[in-house]
């Protein structure tokens, strides 16, 4: 039962964050009633804001959800990347029996470990790039053990490491067009403040559609900026929104136990 509250708190995490606000603005919206400073009129132009509110945040949904989904593929191509690595380390002990493919799967384990840490920001960008490069002192210890097309292959996977790392720290360290960022909030609280002083009848329908439109709006706001970064694993109560790092998690296990057959 515990596990399905969790769940549910973890897909219900912003409309929670966000209810002060709409309490907040109901609250201001009844007592600007009753003291009559509802100003604004209902007119065209009023419309038009919404319409403008919506179409932004449209523009910056559909802008980081191509990142998102480029992202969502990058544990896993890590994750695969680690695995090749790791099958190859074990045929050329199996046919070497050389200590020096014991160690590269020791290295190999220790890297899967730094990586899910720089992951949780435990771990610098720069360490991880010299732990990617280090590989080629293990690869040197290697070439007497095996043929060339299997250290090429060892040096591709290590590539691909090297690209899904810096492609998964740019995505995370850049926000996506910024100055939209700062016109949809403006536009927003505009919108909300327009929404507090605009004279409706009967006054429960003026509560009604400022309640839907303030919370539409402001949940739209948090969750484009929540999916701008999908890999902030900074509060462990919000990861439903992120990246899922399963992939490395069960490749750590897989090679932990690799080690287990030498």
């Amino acid at each position: 039962m515990n596990f399905y509250a969790k769940h549910l708190k973890n897909k219900c995490i912003i409309g929670i964050k966000i209810l002060p606000i709409l309490v907040a603005v109901i609250i201001v919206k009844i007592i600007l009633h009753f003291f009559d400073l509802e100003v604004l009129s209902m007119n065209p132009l009023f419309a038009s804001i919404v319409a403008s509110t919506i179409f932004l945040l449209g523009f910056l949904i559909s802008g980081v959800l191509a990142d998102y989904k480029t992202s969502e593929s990058i544990p896993g191509d890590i994750s695969s990347s680690l695995a090749t690595i790791s099958d190859e380390i074990i045929c050329i002990y199996k046919v070497k029996k050389c200590s020096q493919s014991r160690d590269f799967m020791e290295y190999t384990s220790v890297l899967s470990n730094d990586i899910i840490d720089w992951f949780y920001k435990k771990e610098k960008i720069e360490i991880i790039m010299k732990k990617i490069s280090d590989m080629n002192e293990h690869f040197i210890a290697l070439e007497p053990y095996t043929q060339p097309n299997f250290l090429a292959r060892l040096k591709q996977e290590q590539n691909n490491i090297r690209k899904l790392i810096l492609r998964a720290d740019c995505i995370r360290e850049t926000i996506f067009c910024e100055p939209a960022y700062i016109i949809a909030d403006a536009l927003v609280f505009c919108l909300i403040i327009g929404l507090l002083i605009l004279k409706m009848t009967p006054f429960w329908e003026s509560i009604f559609f400022t309640l839907i439109i303030s919370f539409m709006s402001i949940y739209m706001i948090w969750l484009i900026k929540d999916l701008d970064n999908p890999f902030d694993y900074s509060d462990p109560n919000d990861e439903l929104n992120e990246v899922s790092l399963k992939p490395l998690y069960a490749i750590k296990t897989v090679l932990k136990d690799n080690l287990l057959k030498f």
